[in-house]
């Protein structure tokens, strides 16, 4: 829910040097060459990890720069946690994690939905004796329970592509990409297809969608046909549909873009 909040500036050029401020503290150049950065803060608060997108106002038609800051709770939502918050019930919740295991499992919703507090709490519903790697743009997932999880980060180097990549040539059981974008779709689906199951999250109207969306970022990357690749992402086994904290549809992939809607809280459709 959007509000406004008492909190001004005043000047301009107040609020240019408190952005400027963020991002020497973190380390971050904001010149023209790169104006548009993403970063998080794990020690100033004791409470939350911040994720703050900043793109500077050489890019802005306002000549003003842009500040987005996003909190995530450092004491992060256990599956019982949303299921307290009605995000899902039991039920859906052992679904879940019984899917998770038969196949990749997609989330996908629009910004701020509740797709990583979803996937945060699913990493910790992973068997200790399983090995995981988790690779993000952002540090937003985290586990402090789990004895075999990796977790990395992308630099300036780095993306999630060659993080990708090198995981494959690690010990992994399940490979977790916090967002997927881009190119690193093909290698996600690679992984799959080498023996590992996995989860993700990706920006989507609906859960039918997330597939094409997905074949269209591995369409990207390579010049497999989407026959090809609608072949490769049968490995897909699982989409959820994320709407205001709220698991509002689920769709199981039988292979070859062959979709059933097996839940639909809107419409009363429940198969599980």
């Amino acid at each position: 829910k959007r509000k406004g909040t008492h909190i001004s500036f005043w000047s301009a050029e107040d609020f240019r040097g408190f952005v400027e401020m963020i991002a020497v503290k973190n380390g971050v150049n904001t010149g023209k060459a790169n104006a548009i950065q993403t970063f998080t803060d794990k020690d100033s608060s004791e409470e939350f990890i911040y994720r703050f997108d900043i793109s500077m106002g050489s890019i802005n038609s306002t000549g003003e720069p842009y500040l987005h800051i996003r909190k995530i709770p450092k004491e992060k939502k256990t599956v019982k946690d949303l299921i307290a918050m009605q995000m899902l019930d039991g039920r859906l919740a052992e679904y879940l994690c019984r899917r998770r295991k038969e196949g990749y499992l997609i989330i996908c919703g629009k910004n701020g939905s509740g797709k990583t507090y979803l996937l945060n709490a699913l990493l910790d519903e992973i068997p200790d004796e399983e090995s995981v790697l988790v690779v993000q743009e952002n540090e937003e997932l985290f586990s402090s329970r789990h004895p075999d999880m990796m977790f990395q980060h992308i630099e300036v180097r780095y993306g999630l592509k060659e993080l990708v990549i090198n995981g494959l040539l690690t010990d992994i059981d399940h490979m977790i990409i916090g967002e997927i974008k881009g190119e690193e779709a093909l290698y996600f689906i690679s992984a799959a297809l080498s023996g590992c199951t996995g989860m993700t999250t990706i920006h989507s109207a609906d859960a039918a969608g997330a597939l094409d969306k997905l074949a269209d970022y591995c369409k990207w990357a390579s010049d497999y046909s989407r026959e090809e690749i609608f072949k490769m992402l049968s490995c897909v086994k699982t989409l959820v549909f994320v709407k205001d904290f709220q698991i509002k549809e689920i769709v199981e992939n039988h292979g070859e873009n062959r979709l059933e809607l097996v839940y639909d809280k809107v419409k009363g459709v429940n198969q599980l």
